[in-house]
């Protein structure tokens, strides 16, 4: 290691470890390493073990110290290395150079270079004047970590090989000291230990300070890391051109490292937003929000009856729960199976991943079902309808005639769901609390901006990553199995039951009331809302024109999406009493 740059670098390292800068925990993990991240942990001990291999330093097994400690010992050392090596270079880079740890010399400031003269003037105006401060702020201030500068030249350096300058000419160029000038920033260094998302942030921020307030020269801008992320320094070394580059401390290591312990940033993010969404339930509950902000219980209200239609279309859950055992589905697994009946993804999904580990080797083939069979309720709900039903009673007209629901009474209505549905399935209060949240946001008549977000841009985002989250959990392992086949075969069953136990009961009903109800209407007392309601109305069109079913097939949707809920909460409760 003859070279100067080679004998810095392996000086650097051995400072970051006799510093205990980068030291290994009793753990095993490296103190640059993001312990919340297995590739991160992977990757950052590969490179300490490289190190310690390729050039014998001696690594220290202790607990780490603070990261502002951390941050500063990095600093010190990057600034050490450029003392090194960079003053050096006069044959490429010739000059008087300096280099410098602003948090070791508080008397400099950016605003003592030659480029940011006139931030000392601003500042000193801002000071003065209150309204002017707050016009302009303070965010022009930066305080980069290390910086390089260039010191001015005598007249006598300059003229040392000929005369060059005199008294007449070159009377304002920053470079000559006679001028009265400030030195001039050569480059400024942000050291960052690791990079996380706000030390990425702020490294780009001073960035971009230094680039809009400066007068002439534009200093190299210029990160140095000891991040062992691949995700994370690309951000900033592919990022928009604010940045000039950025050095790793240790980048042949990491190549190799990366190569041999594996990269896995994407499986790692998906992971990340699989528990911090799915696994906690997260996800179903925000996207309720946006159900029931879509929400008119306006029919229901009108015509409170049709509220039944809504429980008895549930009966799919508990065949379907049956059968699931007898196929040897262990109690969790059949339950969790059952929900499919919900016709309700999110409760599918919540129920799914209540149980935890029991059920996670199932949850995305029950999740993928869910959805398919909602999807697949124009398909399937007819058919069902047409072998149980008469086309005289496809034909029955049921007279709409809504009464008048006051604000109050739809403001109310929420409020009475979320408190009964607590003391009849505590498990499904979060569910229907998130769901009856969003019909306020609807119905209170004074935030309409939050309502129309819950519809449009919450949903849809929410069920983007749903999407996604649920995609990363279908390995081919463990998604292509017999168990998958038993459980799609399991949920067309639970919706033709859900669909059979509506338009039966709505027969039962006939049996007993003058006013008679067409049996179609039951059908609509799934969850799979507006769909389900939609589906039964152009039944009723196609055998009569004149027939309108939609408000009573939605009044009887919207009683599905409470009476899922509450199901879900109700097979949680049974399932945990049976332990």
């Amino acid at each position: 290691m003859d070279a100067l740059i080679a004998n810095a670098r392996f000086h650097f390292h051995k400072q970051l470890f006799e510093t205990n800068t980068l030291t290994l925990t009793t753990a095993g993990v490296a103190s640059n390493a993001d312990t919340s991240s297995r590739g991160s942990k992977a990757i950052a001990r590969r490179i300490v073990d490289i190190l310690v291999e390729e050039q014998r330093h001696a690594v220290s097994t202790v607990d780490k110290i603070s990261g502002q400690t951390l941050g500063k010992q990095f600093e010190t050392l990057t600034m050490e290395f450029l003392r090194e090596t960079f003053p050096y270079l006069q044959n490429l880079r010739p000059g008087n150079w300096t280099i410098l740890q602003l948090g070791n010399n508080n008397k400099l400031k950016t605003s003592d270079f030659a480029q940011y003269e006139h931030l000392a003037y601003l500042n000193a105006l801002t000071t003065q004047n209150a309204q002017l401060a707050a016009a302009l702020g303070n965010d022009y201030l930066v305080a980069p970590d290390v910086v390089v500068y260039r010191d001015l030249y005598e007249d006598s350096e300059i003229n040392a090989t000929q005369p060059i300058v005199d008294d007449e000419i070159c009377k304002m160029a920053d470079i000559r000291k006679s001028n009265g000038g400030k030195p001039i920033l050569h480059a400024s260094v942000s050291a960052k230990y690791t990079m996380r998302s706000d030390r990425a942030q702020n490294s780009r921020t001073e960035a971009l300070n230094l680039i809009r307030n400066r007068k002439g020269h534009l200093p190299h801008i210029v990160v140095v890391t000891a991040e062992p992320m691949p995700n994370r320094l690309a951000s900033l070394a592919l990022g928009t051109g604010d940045i000039d580059c950025v050095y790793h401390f240790a980048l042949y290591e990491l190549i190799r490292a990366v190569k041999e312990a594996g990269s896995e940033d994407a499986v790692e993010t998906l992971e990340t937003l699989y528990n911090a969404g799915i696994a906690n339930e997260l996800f179903p509950l925000i996207l309720f929000i946006g159900i029931g902000a879509m929400i008119d219980f306006g029919p229901l209200l009108s015509n409170p009856k049709m509220m039944l239609f809504g429980a008895a279309a549930q009966f799919g859950i508990f065949i379907t729960f049956s059968l699931a055992r007898l196929f040897g589905f262990s109690l969790k697994e059949a339950a969790a199976t059952g929900i499919i009946g919900a016709a309700d993804g999110p409760t599918a999904i919540f129920v799914a991943n209540h149980f935890g580990e029991a059920t996670r080797g199932i949850s995305s083939a029950i999740i993928v079902a869910a959805y398919s069979y909602m999807a697949l309720v124009p398909i399937v709900q007819p058919a069902v309808i047409r072998c149980i039903t008469t086309r005289k009673e496809r034909l029955i007209r049921m007279e709409y005639k809504p009464a008048a629901v006051s604000t109050a009474t739809r403001i109310c209505f929420p409020i009475i769901i979320t408190l009964l549905a607590g003391l009849v399935a505590p498990k499904s209060v979060a569910l229907v609390g998130f769901l009856m949240f969003g019909n306020l946001l609807r119905e209170c008549g004074v935030l309409n901006s939050l309502s129309e977000s819950a519809q449009k841009e919450l949903a849809n985002i929410v069920t983007i990553l749903l999407g996604i989250t649920v995609a990363f959990t279908m390995q081919g392992e463990a998604f292509l199995s017999v168990n998958t086949l038993l459980i799609m075969g399991l949920g067309l069953i639970a919706f033709v039951f859900d669909t059979f136990g509506g338009v039966m009961f709505a027969k039962l009903i006939n049996l007993f009331s003058k006013k008679k109800i067409n049996p179609m209407v039951g059908a609509a007392g799934i969850s799979a809302f507006p769909m389900s309601s939609r589906v039964i109305h152009k039944m009723g069109l196609k055998e009569d024109p004149s027939n309108f079913l939609l408000m009573h097939a939605a009044a009887a949707n919207v009683s599905g999406q409470i009476a899922s809920v509450i199901a879900g909460g109700l097979i949680i409760t049974i399932v945990e009493g049976m332990r």
